[in-house]
């Protein structure tokens, strides 16, 4: 058989690509190689997300590692791809817990949930979602004091929560209090993990105390759909969450 003819058979059969069950960090490139695809021929793909299957991505915030991406696919391929399922980018972290005036800081970005480097047409079903990363919380404020005669408190302000990833998002954790002597603090607590496409909220400022430290803000939601440029047609019949562009 000619490469011509097998161009020809490749262009009227196209190429089926289904995942039907949980998976992480999916690369439609990856399942394409591993059924013989050539990037120099081209066809028409045709990419699924069956019910009850969940895509996410293990690790990484922000434009790290999305939850699922086309991968290297050139232009002369025509990319349809229908979700029956769901998809949700990784959520971020939230700030730390803030020790005297020291280790807070604002919460992580979410991630994205779909990454595209080519033009694709996009069907999300009735039921079906794509999820965005939500953003992480904020660290609260720290508080410290002294009653000038000895007695000194310091309260470590709350880490932020988690953002919405593969699970809910996490609350902050609560602010503390501290007395020694006259001397009381305060500190703020930390901000609750954005929703699926949410920000992340801020911590919150120290309370009480001769020094009190602010609290940080919350990390901005992820991609549902990242473009990179790239033409995607949408109809979506479900839920579409966070960030397209």
């Amino acid at each position: 058989m000619s490469a011509f003819q097998r161009s020809i058979m490749m262009v009227s059969s196209g190429m089926n690509v289904v995942t039907a069950s949980d998976a992480e960090n999916v690369n439609l490139r990856t399942l394409l190689n591993a059924k013989g695809f050539n990037n120099n021929i081209p066809t028409t793909i045709t990419y699924t997300v069956a019910a009850g299957a969940t895509i996410t991505s293990s690790s990484g915030n922000g434009t790290s590692v999305p939850a699922w991406q086309t991968g290297d696919i050139a232009s002369i391929h025509t990319l349809n791809i229908e979700i029956f399922g769901a998809i949700k980018g990784f959520g971020g972290d939230g700030g730390p817990t803030m020790t005297g005036t020291g280790t807070g800081s604002v919460g992580s970005e979410g991630g994205t949930a779909m990454n595209f480097e080519c033009d694709a047409t996009l069907i999300v079903s009735s039921g079906a979602s794509v999820l965005a990363g939500g953003g992480g919380g904020g660290s609260g404020g720290s508080a410290q004091d002294d009653d000038g005669d000895g007695g000194l408190a310091s309260a470590n302000g709350g880490a932020g929560g988690l953002g919405a990833g593969t699970a809910s998002a996490a609350s902050g954790v609560a602010g503390q209090t501290d007395t020694d002597g006259d001397a009381t603090a305060q500190s703020g607590s930390g901000g609750d993990g954005g929703a699926h496409g949410q920000d992340g909220n801020a911590g919150q400022d120290g309370q009480q105390g001769r020094d009190r430290e602010n609290g940080f803000a919350g990390g901005s939601k992820g991609y549902a759909l990242k473009k990179n440029s790239n033409t995607i047609s949408l109809t979506n019949n479900g839920t579409v969450t966070g960030t397209q562009g």
